[in-house]
């Protein structure tokens, strides 16, 4: 996965300070993204927060009432499908990317969202293992349902009550994307080919 080389805001944006952390989840609503332990992990933490998801897909008929049996009601702001614009909005409006999937190879989201000086939380398996950088984001062990939910907890708990690791891991995150385009994708595949050709 890359970014187009324009993608990245040419400063890394600045925040402005909030009552609460704002998280921000993006993709499908399908069992794959596993956006019920965001939510889970988001009803089990311990410290101010709320959640913008962004995206539509089979289980939004399911979002109500998992919001409701969690007690979120009040918490989540769901826009459902909107413009690649307003994405974009979402990643300038809020501190932190939740990445859930349970099985991505690469997900753009997280690219996406260090391109704007996001840390992310995510499982840390497949893509996520891979591209995310330990500095820029806390990547939790992936191990059964309720030790999951618990560690994604204790990172929103953890980047809520350090706001300068969260900075910290916003830098990383935005110098890191900035690097991961298209064309710095194409010089990396072409070297590859003249070394093994």
């Amino acid at each position: 996965n890359a970014l187009p080389s324009s993608y990245s805001p040419p400063e890394k944006p600045v925040r402005s300070i909030a009552e609460h952390l704002r998280l921000v989840w993006v993709g499908s609503l399908a069992p794959i993204k596993g956006l019920s332990l965001a939510l889970e992990a988001l009803a089990s933490s311990n410290t101010p927060n709320k959640l913008t998801i962004v995206g539509d897909g089979p289980l939004a008929r399911e979002l109500p009432g998992w919001l409701k049996n969690l007690g979120l009601e009040h918490r989540v702001d769901w826009w459902g499908q909107v413009p690649w614009l307003e994405v974009k909005r979402a990643y300038m409006e809020n501190d932190v990317l939740l990445f859930t999937s349970l099985r991505d190879t690469s997900g753009a989201q997280f690219l996406e969202a260090m391109a704007h000086g996001m840390p992310v939380i995510a499982l840390d398996h497949h893509g996520a293992h891979d591209w995310i950088p330990d500095n820029a984001g806390i990547k939790v062990p992936v191990t059964n349902p309720k030790e999951t939910v618990a560690g994604l907890a204790a990172a929103i708990d953890r980047l809520w009550r350090e706001p300068e690791l969260r900075e910290q891991m916003g830098n990383a995150a935005y110098e890191y994307a900035k690097k991961q385009t298209w064309e710095n994708r194409v010089r990396e595949i072409a070297g590859l080919y003249e070394q093994y050709m």
